[in-house]
């Protein structure tokens, strides 16, 4: 029983520290930008609570359902099919920013990381390794070649097209089995 409930109490630590951490970047971000504008503020502050780390641990994947041709047999008919709606795209800036507020480095610490991380990855991709980040996934080369009927034939002239394969991590593989909540996406109120 202590042991549960001192696991409870770790969380919370760890939780509050995490939100009283960002409220104070978002007022000192705040004081920064001398923010004169009341609607600005309430701009910040709700990006702020949007961006809190507990409200996106089960945020919904979006949906829309659509209508799809068999290209391979065209005179099937019309089926419906459900698709997933991707909501927007992160930039490392702003990946930067929020690893800032969740741990003791700076923003341009952040990005300073990530960017070598990206050379790295590259460098030991191109000298044929595989480059497993444990919580993302493995990366390694692929090439898409043409066939020949002899091996003399084969050359890295016969080489198309290069590729990265991407193999998700175990966490994202069990996130994936644990099937995400689905929401169907909101109307466009724009036509």
């Amino acid at each position: 029983m202590y042991n549960f409930h001192s696991k409870i109490v770790q969380y919370l630590y760890k939780s509050c520290t995490i939100f009283f951490r960002k409220l104070y970047n978002f007022c000192k971000l705040a004081a920064d930008q001398r923010i004169k504008s009341s609607a600005t503020f309430t701009l910040l502050f709700s990006n702020f609570i949007l961006f809190h780390p507990l409200r996106l641990k089960n945020m919904p994947v979006q949906y829309r359902i659509g209508k799809r041709k068999n290209n391979l047999d065209p005179s099937e008919p019309l089926r419906y099919m459900m698709q997933a709606v991707h909501t927007g795209e992160i930039d490392s800036e702003r990946l930067a920013y929020e690893i800032s507020n969740e741990s003791t480095l700076s923003q341009a610490d952040v990005v300073a990381v990530l960017k070598a991380l990206g050379q790295k990855v590259q460098f030991h991709l191109s000298e044929g390794r595989v480059v497993e980040l444990d919580n993302l996934g493995r990366f390694k080369v692929g090439f898409k070649s043409e066939s020949a009927t002899t091996i003399r034939e084969l050359s890295p002239t016969k080489v198309k097209k290069f590729h990265i394969n991407y193999q998700p991590s175990r966490a994202l593989k069990k996130w994936l089995r644990g099937k995400p909540t689905l929401v169907k996406e909101p109307k466009s109120k724009i036509k």
